[in-house]
């Protein structure tokens, strides 16, 4: 059905943003990314990121687009 298709890819589209924050987040700590990038844009990044998922959590009801 149209509605159960839609609903699935808005959940594919918040779930897909969700885990590439997470593996961003997950890149960063590691020492050889970290290592290579200074700390003005380590705490650049992190704060990007944190903002990211702060609105996914304030907005699970988004849209697909808005998701994407």
């Amino acid at each position: 059905e149209e509605d159960d298709k839609a609903q699935r890819d808005r959940v594919e589209a918040k779930n897909g943003l969700e885990n590439y924050a997470y593996s961003m987040k997950n890149t960063l700590s590691d020492s050889n990314v970290s290592g290579k990038l200074d700390d003005s844009d380590k705490a650049t990044l992190n704060k990007e990121i944190d903002a990211a998922l702060e609105w996914l959590s304030s907005n699970q009801e988004a849209t697909k687009e808005e998701y994407e």
